[in-house]
């Protein structure tokens, strides 16, 4: 990570941090500002601004637990037609939840996910705000092979070049949900 890495049963707590411009500068780059990896993450009042990786522009978990509140993330991007303009997430069943948070200018202008891309994972989000999020499928979240559930969400102003603001492919089970959530003002769509 760009500025954390928690590795091998690690559980880190991060309350009312502010992460300004930090990037993952590795050849593959994961995490701009936090790579975790088989570990724990809880994030508490966090803002992160302007952080970049090839994966998870913000945030990379791979087989670890996610419980984010009241974070905030500006202008954070995956690289190098990278996925996950702010969360990149992938392996396991741990349990991953963003709640009550705003997620503005995320992208992935050549890859998948402007803001969150799940693969072989678990997602749920709760009273998130996404505004103006790009990337070439899944303006605002692309999930593969992953299961989702989302509830009062806002999702405004997304972007792509080829497929949907909200991209589910092979899905693992038909348990998604979807509850009091908005889809507005996009480009190209939900598929």
């Amino acid at each position: 990570g760009g500025s954390i890495s928690i590795f091998n049963g690690a559980s880190v707590i991060v309350v009312s941090t502010i992460v300004t411009e930090t990037k993952a500068h590795t050849e593959k780059g994961y995490g701009g500002a936090f790579r975790v990896v088989d570990s724990s993450l809880v994030l508490n009042g966090v803002v992160l601004t302007g952080c970049a990786a090839n994966q998870g522009g913000a945030i990379y978990v791979q087989n670890s637990k996610l419980d984010a509140d009241n974070v905030t993330s500006t202008s954070c991007k995956a690289t190098k037609g990278g996925r996950g303009g702010s969360v990149f997430a992938q392996g396991s069943k741990k349990e991953r939840v963003i709640r009550n948070s705003v997620f503005t200018e995320s992208s992935a202008s050549l890859g998948d996910g402007g803001v969150v891309y799940a693969a072989y994972s678990s997602m749920t989000l709760i009273a998130v705000q996404v505004t103006n999020a790009h990337a070439r499928r899944g303006g605002a979240f692309f999930l593969d092979a992953s299961t989702f559930h989302h509830s009062a969400c806002t999702i405004s102003g997304t972007n792509t070049t080829d497929q949907g603001g909200l991209f589910l492919q092979s899905s693992l089970s038909p348990n998604g949900a979807a509850r009091n959530s908005s889809l507005v003002g996009k480009s190209d769509g939900a598929r």
